[in-house]
C-alpha cells in the first residue's frame, strides 16, 4: 500500500522509515489499470482477517463495514528489550524520546507526541489505529485521516489479481495490485524499487513511453500488453508480503501438533505392546 506520511500522528516504529518514504519515485498512469480489467463492485473475500507485514513488526486488520467497505488498521509491535535501543537510536539534537510508563514521548522545539504502548508477553504494542479505508460503492479510498481526504478510487480484478487505482495528483492514478496466494497478499504498488530507474529509462521507454512530470514522479499511459510487460520487470516495482495470522490457523497449528503427538504415542503403545506379546510367548 501507499501511505501519505504524517510524522505527529504516525505510530512510533514507523517514525524510522519515514525518511525513506519522502522523495521515492513512483510512476503514474493516465488512466485506471489494466484497460480489459473488470471493475469490482464487491470487496475480494481475502479482504478481511489480520495480516503480518513480512520483514517488518506490522501488523494490518481488514475490518469490514459491509461486503463494498472497509477499513484496515495497523498495529506495531517491538520486543520489550530492545526498545530502549530504539528509542536511543531515534533521539538527536533537536529531539528527545523517552519511555515513561509505557509511553513514549517525543518532544521537538514547541511540540510534544505522547504514543502510549500496550506491554503484553514482552512485546510493545502501539494502539490500532485506522491506516486506509476503501469504499467500493463510494468509490473513494482514504490513506490520510487527518484530513480526511477522500481520493478517487476504482478496483478491478484480471487473471485473479486486483488491481486498485488511486488518483494521486489530478487526473493521474497510483497504482496497487494484489495476489492471493496460500493465504498471503502480494502486493505491488507504482512505487519504484530500481534504484538506477532514471538511468535505466531509456530501456523502460522501449516497453513503454515513459514521461519525468516532475522531479521523481513519472507517468505513463501503457496498453495493457505493454503494462503486463512492464509487471514481469523483476526489480521496477515495490513489494510488500502480507502473512495471514488468526487464531484459526493457530488452532489448526496446535490440532495438528496435537495429532501427530497422540499418533505417536499410538505408534509406542502398538510397538511396546507387540514387545510384550513377545516376551511373553517366549
Amino acid at each position: 500500500m501507499s501511505v501519505k506520511t504524517n510524522i505527529q500522528n504516525q505510530p512510533f516504529l514507523l517514525l524510522l522509515v519515514i525518511l525513506s518514504l519522502f522523495g521515492c519515485t513512483k510512476l503514474l498512469f493516465e488512466n485506471p489499470v489494466p484497460h480489459k480489467g473488470e471493475i469490482v463492485q464487491v470487496l475480494p473475500e481475502f479482504f478481511d482477517g489480520k495480516f503480518l507485514k513480512l520483514g517488518e513488526q506490522t501488523y494490518y486488520e481488514f475490518e469490514r463495514i459491509n461486503e463494498k467497505h472497509c477499513i484496515i488498521y495497523i498495529t506495531e509491535w517491538i520486543q520489550k528489550d530492545s526498545i530502549h535501543s530504539l528509542i536511543e537510536g531515534a533521539k538527536n539534537d533537536s529531539t528527545s524520546v523517552e519511555l515513561r510508563e509505557s509511553t513514549i514521548i517525543i518532544k521537538e522545539k514547541d511540540t510534544t507526541q505522547k504514543i502510549r504502548l500496550r506491554l503484553k508477553n514482552n512485546r510493545y504494542y502501539t494502539e490500532k489505529k485506522p491506516a486506509y479505508e476503501l469504499n467500493l460503492e463510494k468509490g473513494y479510498f482514504i490513506d490520510d485521516f487527518d484530513t480526511q481526504r477522500k481520493k478517487k478510487a476504482v478496483l478491478k480484478v484480471y487473471e485473479q489479481r486486483y488491481f486498485l487505482s488511486i488518483i494521486d495528483n489530478e487526473e493521474q492514478w497510483f497504482a496497487i495490485w494484489l495476489e492471493n496466494k496460500n493465504d498471503s497478499l502480494i502486493i505491488h504498488n507504482s512505487s519504484i524499487s530500481d534504484k538506477s530507474f532514471k538511468d535505466n529509462l531509456d530501456y523502460y521507454n522501449d516497453i513503454t513511453k515513459i514521461d519525468e512530470i516532475e522531479d521523481k514522479t513519472y507517468l505513463a499511459n501503457p496498453s495493457d500488453t505493454e503494462f503486463f510487460k512492464l509487471l514481469e520487470e523483476p526489480s521496477l516495482f515495490n513489494e510488500e508480503i502480507w502473512v495471514r495470522v488468526n487464531d484459526k490457523r493457530q488452532w489448526k497449528i496446535t490440532g495438528t501438533i496435537i495429532g501427530i503427538s497422540i499418533l505417536v504415542l499410538f505408534i509406542l503403545f502398538m510397538v511396546l505392546r507387540t514387545s510384550i506379546d513377545k516376551n511373553r510367548l517366549t
